[in-house]
């Protein structure tokens, strides 16, 4: 007697677990598994690991490695536009300077010849102020490491120095017949920079960066870009300083 046509013929039923296994082998190979998701997850966040290079502290920075280039960089997490941002808002210019518009200003402060003094600047400060401020004499006589450490970073802050004239006078050849204005302001302007530079830099050394520095900085770069020192730093083109945090 025939089987019932609803019970499948043996044959028939092998065939369908053989078809079945096909389509589900196609159907995971098309998606990943859970172990091949976990490990591109896990080597997606050492991916991260490794180009989140960022330094919170000032003592812990290191300069980069840019001696060859013509301009240097600020840290990663420094925008130049940021910074430009707060110029514009901070700077309060006195009576002979008001006649310049923000935007005129803004385009100064975005040329090429600025944000590379700016920068340079920067890593200037970091090498003057931060690595070479508490030299250890006793300790360069006895540790070559650490007098090896010291030498380069003076070496380092010449470069800089040499690169500071070099774009400061591309700077002065640029605008020197447009923009005579910006030179009495520059020191003042690249003060601010380098500060809020700093801070947004290194957001956990925030407390080191205070009135005080301000005022080093301001005589520092009176003395770098105008010749004289200022004796008196309060006494500045700028009457207050204002972060842009937004």
């Amino acid at each position: 007697r025939r089987p019932p046509r609803s019970t499948p013929k043996p044959s028939s039923a092998a065939s369908d677990v053989y078809k079945r296994q096909i389509l589900m082998n196609e159907e995971i190979s098309k998606e990943p598994t859970v172990t091949s998701s976990v490990f591109k997850t896990e080597v997606q966040v050492k991916d991260i690991k490794k180009k989140d290079t960022k330094v919170f502290k000032v003592e812990l920075a290191e300069l980069p490695n840019d001696e060859n280039e013509a301009v240097g960089k600020l840290p990663d997490n420094v925008l130049p536009k940021q910074i430009t941002n707060s110029l514009i808002f901070s700077t309060a210019f006195k009576s002979n300077l008001k006649a310049r518009k923000d935007n005129e200003w803004r385009k100064i402060l975005e040329e090429e010849h600025i944000i590379a003094l700016i920068a340079d600047s920067f890593w200037y400060i970091i090498c003057k102020f931060f690595k070479l401020a508490d030299v250890d004499e006793q300790k360069m006589k006895e540790d070559d490491e650490y007098r090896k450490k010291i030498e380069e970073y003076e070496r380092k802050k010449d470069l800089l120095l040499d690169r500071l004239a070099a774009n400061f006078v591309s700077f002065f050849i640029n605008y020197r017949s447009k923009e005579t204005l910006i030179f009495k302001a520059l020191s003042d302007l690249i003060a601010q920079a380098v500060f809020f530079s700093l801070f947004f830099a290194y957001p956990k050394s925030r407390a080191k960066f205070d009135i005080p520095l301000i005022f080093q900085l301001l005589e520092e770069f009176a003395g770098l870009f105008n010749g004289p020192r200022i004796r008196n730093p309060t006494v500045s083109l700028i009457d207050h300083l204002l972060l842009d945090l937004g």
